[in-house]
């Protein structure tokens, strides 16, 4: 009677153990998968790492090194209104959207970024796409001031208005005396 017993417990022991063989091979080639996953992450971040010391490497004033320079050293705002006005303006004939471009935040903040965004093309170390890329700033850049420049001039517009209807007019009739 043992031997019936074990033999109808046996196919069901069968399934079970054949169950978690299945379940611990899923979960070898998952672990194998996220191990894999790691290994990429490793390689990439690596690459990177590498990418950052070369650019660390040949950033002028970055570890230590002082930045090439002729002449009088010239401020952030100086350098900055230097090249927009020598530089960025002439170029692209952006003498009417720019002009004044140093007494409103908005247009500074703009072109600081443009600016910025330019130094980092020119390097040595710059991809060949970077021009590209940088000229679609410009672009956006160009489109967002005139959106700027516009809403700037409709608020003018909309102020002067407003204070010729509260400014007294020439044409009120004069006060009346009376007899």
């Amino acid at each position: 009677m043992g031997d019936v017993a074990l033999t109808e417990i046996e196919p069901s022991l069968q399934r079970e153990l054949e169950a978690a063989v299945a379940q611990s091979a899923s979960a070898h080639s998952r672990i194998t998968a996220v191990e894999a996953d790691q290994a990429s992450i490793v390689d990439t971040l690596e690459v990177v790492a590498t990418r950052v010391e070369q650019l660390l490497a040949s950033a002028p004033g970055l570890n230590g090194r002082s930045a090439p320079h002729s002449g009088p050293k010239l401020g952030a705002d100086d350098q900055l209104a230097e090249w927009v006005n020598d530089w960025l303006i002439p170029t692209f004939a952006l003498h009417i959207l720019l002009d004044g471009w140093e007494r409103h935040a908005g247009f500074r903040s703009e072109v600081a970024a443009l600016h910025l965004a330019h130094q980092q093309m020119v390097q040595p170390s710059a991809h060949g796409f970077d021009p590209i890329v940088w000229h679609s700033h410009l672009a956006s850049m160009i489109d967002r001031l005139e959106r700027l420049k516009n809403r700037m001039n409709a608020d003018t517009a909309n102020n002067e208005r407003l204070s010729d209807l509260l400014r007294p007019s020439a044409r009120q009739p004069a006060p009346r005396t009376l007899p």
